[in-house]
């Protein structure tokens, strides 16, 4: 199709079905289709759908429809009743980060506009990463710094930067992903909204967001996050990426856990009761110091805590290595609180995002993402499911 001509808004929505949520994924979709572009609002996406099999084997006994004319990842122009398909990607890998880098950099040029709205909707896994991929000969997951990476190449060569980012994916709010897409000085993501803690399987109504965005089109970008977070009426948080701000949060983070080492003369000498105290209190004292970065949130309830450390609070020795990664977690003396054992962070930066490569997924952490979409299963259920699908797709356990 020949470029159109440029909007108010242009939004790309990155939705990854290439696992269980491929019903969620396919919604998305049909949902997106019931408003459609307009003049003002370019909105264009990508989309992986894993097989049906796949998506039976891993949610035994929910309520799914065969309704796969096809599956694989596609690219569409969406339009009201029946989407414009652009391009057919096949198997790709939604986890690859330079999928994710491809799509935004041919959704900017494709679809030009005042402003860019990108919306990520998939799995989150701790601090690992986002957007798993079930589709090739091993699990994938996207880790955080590639993913960000991804971004901001994207943004930097098309001279243009994401004005939201829509992290549609549970347990996404945290201080340390914040972090990642605002240390480089030159980032390209300028605001966030995700939820505070999790959400409905479902995700976001995407009819409404682009309802919300048609409507608020040309009023002032916090005022618009402002307006889709009040109408949405989903537990959700916005934050502005303050380079500055950020940059001195951590050094806060870093000054406290220095004190609180020296103070207990080592490290090594706190016990776990002490360790969670110590960490509690650096988080509350450091909160109340993060508030220039908040833009609004909608509150259910009074137990809501707005921002994440997910390193924290009594996790040391628990620690993924690819927490150790993440640019929060380096230069600071909120590492060591975490983990008595020395980092060799040589080691983990010659593993670092400049590979844009997507990371393996362990057992354990295809395991807790099949405990996160079914609950209410036992562990016994939860393992027969992991076995049944690395035999299914000839994975190595």
């Amino acid at each position: 199709m020949s470029m159109r001509q440029r909007a108010d808004w242009t939004i790309l929505i990155y939705a990854d079905g290439n696992n269980d949520l491929e019903p969620e994924m396919q919604r998305v979709l049909h949902d997106a289709e019931t408003v459609g572009s307009n003049l003002n609002v370019n909105v264009a996406i990508q989309i992986g759908r894993a097989e049906f099999e796949l998506v039976k084997l891993i949610r035994p006994g929910a309520n799914l429809k065969d309704d796969h004319s096809w599956s694989g990842v596609r690219r569409y122009f969406v339009t009201q009743g029946d989407s414009e398909l652009v391009e057919s990607l096949n198997k790709a890998n939604m986890a690859d980060p330079r999928q994710l880098y491809q799509f935004v950099k041919w959704g900017i040029l494709s679809y030009p506009a005042e402003r860019y709205m990108l919306v990520l909707s998939g799995h989150s896994y701790h601090c690992v990463g986002m957007i798993t991929d079930y589709s090739e000969n091993a699990p994938c997951i996207m880790g955080l710094p590639e993913m960000v990476n991804a971004i901001n190449m994207a943004a930097n060569e098309t001279d243009k930067k994401i004005d939201v980012l829509v992290i549609d994916a549970c347990y996404s709010n945290s201080l340390e992903l914040l972090y990642e897409f605002g240390m480089d000085e030159n980032h390209a993501v300028q605001n966030v909204i995700t939820y505070i803690v999790n959400g409905p399987i479902e995700g976001l109504p995407y009819n409404h967001v682009i309802n919300l965005v048609q409507a608020n089109c040309i009023e002032d970008t916090e005022v618009l996050i402002k307006n889709l977070i009040q109408n949405l009426s989903h537990n959700l948080v916005s934050f502005r990426i303050d380079h500055k701000a950020l940059l001195q949060i951590k050094q806060l983070f870093s000054d406290k856990s220095a004190e609180c080492i020296s103070k207990n003369a080592g490290d090594a000498m706190l016990d776990h009761q002490t360790l969670v105290m110590e960490q509690r209190r650096i988080i509350q004292f450091i909160s109340s110091r993060a508030l220039p970065i908040y833009i609004y949130y909608y509150k259910q309830s009074d137990n809501n805590q707005l921002i994440m450390v997910k390193g924290g609070i009594g996790s040391r020795f628990k620690i993924e290595e690819n927490y150790y990664r993440l640019g929060f977690a380096q230069n600071n003396c909120w590492t060591r609180l975490l983990n008595d054992k020395p980092v060799d962070f040589d080691k983990v930066n010659a593993m670092q995002k400049e590979s844009m490569q997507p990371l393996e997924m362990s057992p354990q952490e295809v395991y807790e993402s099949i405990a996160i979409i079914k609950p209410g299963l036992e562990q016994a259920q939860i393992s027969d499911i992991l076995n049944r699908l690395y035999q299914h797709k000839n994975w190595l356990l």
